[in-house]
């Protein structure tokens, strides 16, 4: 059966990453694909989601595509070294003192004991 536009529906694919095998972002970007060889008219959005632990710096660079990626060395809950990833998002235009949502870092790390050191 042929498909008119009034029979095109809005989809929002927002998938979680899916541990070891996929990133949110492709996870969303397959689901639609399979999604489209069924439905080509549908409005398809993706919108990759995290919980905060594994995948949340991958599903905000997606939001974010212009922050900055930054390795740092932080102390675990056991005082060992762990290695930690943050985002840094450019001020935003008109910010006051470049303040704001343009100085907000992104924290994705195993132990939280680290987050004030990374800061």
């Amino acid at each position: 059966m042929s498909r008119t536009s009034k029979d095109a529906a809005r989809i929002v694919f927002a998938p979680d990453s899916l541990r070891g095998t996929a990133t949110a972002d492709a996870a969303a970007r397959n689901i639609a694909e399979g999604w489209l060889t069924v439905r080509p008219n549908d409005d398809v959005r993706l919108l990759p989601m995290a919980d905060g632990g594994e995948g949340a710096i991958d599903a905000l660079k997606t939001l974010f595509p212009a922050a900055e990626q930054r390795a740092v060395r932080i102390s675990g809950p056991d005082g060992r070294p762990v290695d930690a990833v943050w985002l840094y998002l450019q001020p935003t235009p008109g910010e006051p003192n470049g303040r704001g949502v343009g100085r907000t870092r992104i924290n994705q790390r195993d132990y939280a004991h680290g987050i004030p050191r990374a800061l």
